[in-house]
């Protein structure tokens, strides 16, 4: 800790070189695996929360448990005096990590790690899950299904509380009952669901709605979170899988059919979405949908944005013009653009830190412009503190998104996060 305060107070008066030598003496950034330190749960204070603007950055200290909960928090060094930095220690203090991953970590590491820490200028905003999580809720209400009381509760006790209701529950009304839906989805939704976890309630959980003659568009949240929770663990999710998502399972309701094939689209990668229009079409010529209704809208948008990369530039304005929003509304329909390239070469790395050794990383927050260009670059994450941030923003800044179509050429898509590791 001595050690790390002296890199930091070099680092700050200009003297990298020594610096350098006392951030090797801390060991940090020589492990065998040095992303240990990002979490499954690693949310930062927005910009403007607390008065901290999106120039102010802080270091922040603590220490992980064996449950994967933080033990404690604290700043070490913030950019300008007054109780900036202690923002930044609470929101580390609600950081959270599965305890499978712990024991990756080293146990000094597990005791005592630095990261340097900015702000976030995510604006967020609503899912395409939003309507079939409304769906699920409205069913479950109307049959008054209670959940499972979380207040207060903190998430790394929450899977253990889960679980043992979901124990009760089965022991007491058999596997089929509708009392464990509200059960099993905060557990398999979780941050610190374990592979377990979700090969042994994952597929129950499915059979359950489907028992229970759940609707086709709650049916698609519940398979969606099953399906996204066995890639978080790292299940291979094959054809056969009991995790796989299949269209002809939501084809009798009009918003499930509509909400999947988006979903879909926005799943493929940049290469295959010029082959899958069919998917938006599908959406766009659903004479179920209202004219407006928001899922004609998101594929419309979608399907503008295709257009315009294909160079249809008065077909891609046909379908913006549509939609009916305005430039600055189309965010609240539109997807991520997905990454083309990210151009990566050997003067990224800084050369003082590969001739000792010292590896790290950085997460870079930044907008993509309509043309799929970043804009706005900042590292917000950068372990260790202070060393790579301004190599990864490098990174982020030659990186090509794809190409989003807006009447006025502005910003595609707002607060996006991307890491760039550094490793010899």
């Amino acid at each position: 800790m001595t050690r790390s305060d002296a890199s930091i107070a070099a680092m700050l008066a200009g003297h990298r070189e020594t610096a350098r030598n006392y951030l090797v003496y801390t060991g940090a950034g020589r492990m065998p695996q040095q992303d240990f330190t990002q979490g499954a749960d690693m949310a930062l204070p927005r910009c403007g929360e607390d008065g901290i603007q999106p120039e102010d950055y802080a270091v922040v200290e603590f220490g992980i448990s064996d449950s994967g909960a933080v033990s404690y928090a604290r700043p070490v060094y913030g950019s300008r005096p007054g109780p900036s930095a202690l923002a930044f220690a609470r929101a580390v203090r609600d950081w959270s990590w599965r305890p499978d991953d712990v024991n990756k970590i080293p146990a000094l590491f597990r005791f005592v790690t630095r990261l340097e820490l900015r702000c976030s200028t995510a604006e967020g905003g609503p899912s395409m899950l939003a309507g079939p999580t409304k769906a699920l809720g409205d069913w479950l209400e109307a049959r008054r299904v209670p959940g499972p009381v979380l207040d207060n509760v903190p998430i790394t006790r929450q899977r253990a509380l889960l679980l043992q209701q979901a124990q009760l529950i089965r022991s007491q009304k058999g596997d089929t009952t509708v009392e464990l839906v509200p059960v099993l989805i905060p557990l398999l939704a979780g941050s610190m669901a374990a592979r377990e976890d979700v090969e042994t309630y994952g597929p129950l959980l499915r059979r359950v709605v489907r028992t229970a003659d759940v609707p086709p568009l709650a049916q698609l949240l519940v398979d969606r979170l099953v399906h996204d929770a066995a890639e978080h663990v790292d299940i291979r999710i094959r054809a056969d899988s009991p995790y796989v998502l299949r269209a002809a399972d939501y084809q009798a309701d009009a918003d499930a059919r509509a909400t999947f094939a988006i979903l879909a689209y926005d799943d493929l990668r940049p290469r295959e979405k010029a082959g899958s229009q069919a998917l938006l079409n599908a959406v766009i010529d659903d004479g179920a949908l209202p004219a407006n209704d928001p899922l004609r809208v998101a594929a419309l948008v979608r399907r503008a944005s295709l257009q315009a990369t294909g160079g249809n530039l008065e077909a891609a304005r046909a379908d913006y013009a549509a939609t009916g929003l305005s430039a600055q509304q189309c965010s609240i329909v539109d997807a991520k653009p997905s990454l083309r390239s990210a151009p990566v070469s050997s003067a990224d790395y800084p050369t003082d830190m590969v001739s000792v050794g010292v590896e790290g990383w950085t997460r870079v927050q930044f907008d993509i412009a309509a043309d799929g260009t970043t804009r706005n670059q900042r590292a917000v994450i950068t372990y260790p503190p202070m060393i790579f941030g301004t190599n990864g923003t490098k990174i982020v800044t030659r990186a090509k998104y794809e190409q989003s179509y807006r009447p006025d050429g502005g910003l595609g898509c707002g607060g996006n996060m991307q890491g760039a590791t550094f490793r010899r």
